[in-house]
């Protein structure tokens, strides 16, 4: 029963056949839902601060010195694996490793183009590059959340057709990694940003103060690799 100021009273029941039961965010990932309700669970499950690995990968001890850092002491909810410079082997390691840590803090996992090893890992989700939008899907979608880093409004538009949960949306500022790329600046991320149907992260040349600026902007998070100071 409804009440006044928005209160429910009375316990849940299945009308249609339905199941009932309270589950943690992640957990939502575990059960089948329909493929609409994975951005609803994104929303529930992405944090708002969100660490990237640098590129060069680095000593596993001093990535993950780094890592535990910062998950205790400046609020990351969570970490994007992205080590395009480790060889096969050494890369499922660390990021067997880094997804332990994650684990052990309560973070969110998720890992940069590698479906397969992203579920064998227990990660909550695969993170892709632009030229995925030139694929036909982006991945089989259950029980991962699959994300996409785009630049404009057209591949905004592609990775929502193809089913993308999240989005990277950038650069907002000038970055290093991409210097060749024109920076869209706050507004002309909000004016990309705004009223889409999945969680958009604010990145590039940003560090974990810009968070408020960035959800000003539409953003649901900063997604931050230089600011991260990894060693």
């Amino acid at each position: 029963m409804w009440t006044r100021g928005l209160r429910w009273s009375g316990e849940p029941e299945a009308r249609e056949g339905q199941t009932f039961a309270w589950l943690p965010p992640a957990e939502l990932l575990r059960i089948p839902l329909l493929g609409a309700d994975l951005p609803i669970v994104a929303r529930l499950l992405l944090p708002s601060r969100l660490a990237i690995t640098p590129p060069h990968g680095g000593a596993a001890e001093a990535l993950e010195g780094r890592l535990g850092g910062l998950l205790t002491q400046d609020g990351v909810g969570g970490l994007l694996a992205r080590l395009p410079g480790v060889e096969s082997e050494a890369r499922r390691d660390l990021s067997a490793r880094l997804r332990r840590l994650c684990a052990e803090r309560g973070a969110v996992f998720l890992l940069h183009g590698r479906e397969e090893l992203a579920r064998r890992l227990g990660a909550e989700g695969v993170h892709l590059p632009a030229v995925a939008l030139d694929r036909r899907r982006l991945g089989s979608g259950a029980g991962l959340l699959t994300g996409v880093s785009v630049h404009d409004r057209r591949e905004i538009d592609r990775a929502l057709a193809l089913g993308a949960h999240y989005l990277f949306l950038g650069p907002v500022q000038p970055t290093g990694s991409h210097p060749d790329r024109a920076s869209l600046g706050w507004e002309g991320f909000a004016a990309l940003a705004s009223a889409l149907p999945v969680p958009v992260y604010a990145l590039g040349g940003l560090g974990f103060g810009d968070l408020e600026r960035a959800r000003a902007a539409g953003a649901h998070g900063v997604a931050v690799l230089g600011g991260c100071l990894w060693p």
